[in-house]
């Protein structure tokens, strides 16, 4: 039986705030991970403000929900166990409590986070062997995660390999000079050949 239109604008605030609590989360984390501010969580948990429905799948999506139990026309979580562990995985190291709070949430709603990851690496390395990339593993996990993260970040992390690893770095990243310099001394033979040719 569908609730009548009131409750159900009762129900999303209450659902909001109960949900984000029993994660551990501030109302900043989620905005955070929402992409909205911290006020407009507020608003929403006070059911002052109804929720943008374009808002609502990256709020489903933070809170492990589906779209139609925040919205107070199931009682069914049904956890979606790829978006949970997306929602831990953006919780950041300053926010450690919090994202150890989610994760005895998860577990409390029968979600092996550990298990979890183990399957989607498991998951990831028979993506990896289909897409025939010629990259190592790793590497394509690496390029994995680079895809969550900004332009910013990306170079930050780049960074951070370069200083963990110079002699890869400079091997890698740096022409080899021996090449270039064999390069230059065919050019010029070639060039002394055809000089010979015209006169």
């Amino acid at each position: 039986m569908e609730p009548k239109k009131n409750e159900q604008k009762k129900t999303i605030p209450n659902r909001i705030a109960l949900l984000r609590k029993q994660m551990g989360m501030s109302q900043k984390e989620l905005a955070d991970i929402v992409g909205v501010v911290q006020s407009t969580i507020s608003v929403w948990e006070n059911g002052q403000v109804a929720i943008d429905s374009n808002d609502l799948p990256a709020l489903s999506k933070a809170l492990a929900v589906q779209v139609d139990y925040l919205l107070g026309l199931s009682d069914e979580r049904q956890s979606n166990v790829r978006n949970a562990l997306d929602t831990c995985n953006i919780l950041s190291e300053s926010c450690m409590d919090s994202r150890d709070s989610y994760y005895e949430y998860l577990y409390s709603i029968g979600i092996d986070v550990e298990k979890e990851k183990e399957e989607y690496l498991d998951h990831l390395h028979d993506v990896y062997m289909e897409s025939e990339s010629g990259v190592f593993f790793e590497a394509f996990q690496i390029s994995k995660i680079f895809e969550h993260l900004n332009i910013s970040e990306r170079n930050r992390a780049l960074e951070v390999i370069k200083l963990m690893f110079p002699q890869a770095a400079e091997k890698a990243l740096t022409p080899d000079l021996s090449v270039l310099a064999a390069q230059h001394k065919k050019e010029q033979e070639l060039n002394k050949e055809k000089e010979k040719e015209h006169d």
